[in-house]
């Protein structure tokens, strides 16, 4: 399952897509990959459009 995850670094705050899986029976991640800060991800998003081009796919 992937979800937004906020990390906190010197006092502002990062945003990551983070995927969590069983890993042994546990939940571990096992990929995230970086997004910006909120300003960073607010104008990646107001400049992609609609269907702009996805950043990364997966293919299982």
């Amino acid at each position: 399952m992937t979800s937004i995850v906020g990390k906190k670094q010197d006092g502002k705050t990062y945003y990551y897509a983070v995927e969590s899986a069983r890993v042994d029976g546990k939940p571990r991640i096992v990929s995230q990959q970086y997004l910006g800060s909120a300003e960073e991800v607010m104008a990646k998003i107001a400049g992609a459009g609609p269907g702009g081009a996805p950043v990364r796919t997966a293919h299982h």
